[in-house]
């Protein structure tokens, strides 16, 4: 038999069964006034069905007791409409449960206000799942305070879209952990602004993986300082593409280590151009494999200066071809050092042209090995005794 609801006192609906309740229909939901649902016990609310939910109207639902709302059964609170969710105050907000909060849909998160995220607490952003943070805006994400962003779980903040993650703000991104930046991916990250990029930590810096180092943009390598790029593992410089590196300006290159510069591949190196390989330190291009060396061509080396060549090892001496050494002026080839010149393979020395030999200094032409100089052509030799 229908229960006349509309007859019933307060105090009367407050002695109604769990079973009465839970057997409403929604024209008989539809006859509780505000002090009707208000009076309604802790139990009977964790009665009220599904489908009564659903037929509560927005009136009704702000008029729940904050510590009763917080009774509703999980399939009761996500049936409750999008159009109706809003009605909740913060308070009710507030006295939900992770367990309930872990039950509403995508839709229903996607209904509610900025004033409603925000009363949620970091504890309950933090049980989240990747398929309800879907729901969200991006104008949701970013009035979102920066607490409960930092409570969003690894998997939330891998699932994010790029429209989601660029909806981040600065203040967003200074709180991640590192776990969290870690879980971020390349196309993620190059959603960031410059201003932005500027605010991670070192740590942060650091928890990027390799493959996310290797998706960034140009815009976001270049906003790198020098203390986020000389914090940069060695395995993180290695997976950058030659192309990242190439959009590098000097001072992003001086700003890496000697250990970052000898962790660079070969392919790494020989991406560089001239003119970012004439502005490298001397005892950064001195860490530089003998491969990598080999791999220059005559007009990357013809770019270093006379300070760098100064700097470099005897064996990467050794590993010029005549090619590259034929690339050294005059004024850098009589800066040699002795023990230089005599790491210079003979037939590098035997493709200099009869005026780069005349540059060398009587002390750099008495250091030459004697099988230095027996590839020497008649015409070279002249030159040295003319």
């Amino acid at each position: 038999m229908p229960t006349n609801i509309a007859a019933l006192t307060p105090a009367q609906i407050a002695q109604l069964s769990t079973a009465t309740i839970a057997g409403l229909t929604a024209t008989e939901w539809g006859q509780f006034t505000s002090d009707k649902i208000a009076a309604l016990t802790e139990a009977q609310v964790a009665a009220i069905s599904a489908a009564g939910a659903a037929s509560l109207k927005a009136a009704q639902l702000a008029a729940f007791e904050a510590e009763d709302v917080s009774r509703l059964s999980t399939a009761a609170l996500a049936a409750v409409g999008t159009a109706q969710i809003n009605a909740f105050t913060d308070v009710q907000w507030a006295s939900l449960t992770t367990r309930q909060v872990g039950a509403l849909t995508s839709a229903q998160l996607a209904a509610l206000s900025t004033s409603d995220l925000n009363a949620l607490s970091a504890s309950q952003f933090a049980v989240l799942s990747s398929a309800q943070a879907a729901g969200l805006t991006a104008t949701q994400i970013s009035r979102l305070a920066a607490e409960d962003v930092a409570a969003l779980s690894v998997a939330v903040m891998r699932s994010l879209s790029t429209a989601q993650a660029a909806a981040l703000t600065g203040d967003h991104i200074a709180q991640l952990s590192a776990a969290q930046v870690a879980a971020l991916s390349g196309a993620q990250l190059s959603t960031f602004s410059s201003a932005e990029m500027a605010v991670l930590s070192n740590v942060q810096v650091q928890a990027m993986t390799t493959a996310a180092i290797a998706g960034l943009g140009s815009v976001q390598l270049n906003a790198l300082n020098a203390d986020q790029i000389a914090a940069l593992k060695t395995s993180q410089i290695a997976a950058l593409s030659t192309a990242q590196l190439s959009r590098l300006s000097s001072d992003d290159l001086n700003a890496l280590t000697t250990a970052q510069f000898a962790a660079l591949s070969t392919a790494q190196i020989k991406g560089l151009s001239a003119a970012q390989l004439s502005k490298l330190e001397a005892e950064d291009l001195a860490v530089l494999s003998t491969a990598s060396i080999k791999s220059l061509s005559s007009a990357q080396v013809g770019a270093l200066t006379s300070d760098q060549i100064m700097g470099m090892r005897t064996a990467q001496i050794a590993a010029l071809d005549s090619a590259q050494l034929a690339s050294f002026s005059t004024a850098e080839l009589s800066t040699l050092s002795v023990a230089q010149v005599m790491a210079l393979s003979s037939t590098a020395l035997a493709g200099l042209s009869s005026a780069q030999l005349g540059a060398f200094t009587a002390d750099q032409f008495a250091a030459m090995k004697t099988s230095q100089i027996a590839a020497l052509s008649t015409a070279q030799l002249s030159r040295l005794t003319s």
